[in-house]
């Protein structure tokens, strides 16, 4: 490209700066704390190309705020199953997690709702579901879900059962999958798990052959199977004693 090599590193600055300072012009500055996240919000056009409000619920006093508009709510209520799904690692600023909630429409993913939620406690999802319900009921729309797909969180579980007690909870094994490795991680048995010749690994990998099994066999296996041969070791018996009390007992999730 003709002119390119008396393109400096103090141009890319210059440039980068101009950038910069021309978005500040336009946009407000980013907020120090969360009750500026709130207070930039409620004087913010968030309106959408159609012109529908985006900007559902801005709660100052839960910490929940939640993006969608009429539209996406009026699809929401038509279909018969949720996915829904909280991501950590890139939640806004001053939050702790960006929930999710998604439909399937010809066979594509459509992301309907933008959660920012302060935990992942129960009280704040229900509150969360709650404000959803409402503001369908609202304008005359009526959310029951026939089935939700979802993360096998005990919190996340819960709140569906309460707000939605008639509604299938499909979980994810990708996800729980996911949380069995973060116990082995944080018991350190990760590297034992992949050892191909190490007789606990061999047998921690037989515990995710649970995920395959119809649920009536589930609890005869772990217990006739997994632990009359689990080995003598006390991390792995931690590991047992949380695949049972998490996932296998009776009054688990």
């Amino acid at each position: 490209m003709e002119g390119t090599s008396d393109f400096t590193n103090n141009d890319v600055k210059r440039l980068r700066k101009n950038i910069y300072d021309a978005r500040k012009k336009v946009l407000p500055a980013n907020p120090k704390n969360i009750a500026e996240v709130h207070e930039t919000l409620n004087n913010l056009n968030t309106n959408t190309k159609q012109g529908e409000p985006f900007l559902l619920i801005n709660d100052e006093e839960k910490h929940i705020i939640i993006f969608t508009c009429e539209s996406n709510m009026g699809f929401l209520c038509e279909i018969d199953d949720l996915y829904m799904d909280g991501t950590f690692k890139y939640a806004a600023r001053f939050f702790m997690q960006m929930f999710t909630i998604h439909g399937i429409k010809n066979g594509h993913y459509i992301p309907l709702v933008f959660c920012l939620l302060p935990d992942k406690n129960m009280n704040t999802y229900i509150n969360t579901f709650k404000f959803i319900v409402d503001k369908c009921s609202s304008i005359h729309l009526r959310l029951l879900p026939k089935s939700v797909n979802i993360d096998f969180e005990k919190s996340i579980l819960n709140s569906v059962n309460a707000i939605w007690p008639q509604t299938k909870i499909i979980g994810c094994r990708f996800y729980l999958t996911q949380a069995w490795y973060r116990q082995l991680q944080k018991l350190g048995l990760s590297t034992k798990y992949q050892n191909q010749s190490s007789e606990i690994g061999i047998w921690i990998r037989h515990t995710f052959g649970l995920l395959f099994l119809e649920p009536t066999e589930v609890t005869e296996y772990f217990v006739e199977d997994l632990m009359s041969n689990r080995p003598i070791n006390k991390r792995v018996e931690k590991y047992s004693d949380y695949l049972l009390k998490n996932y296998i007992d009776k009054n688990s999730i």
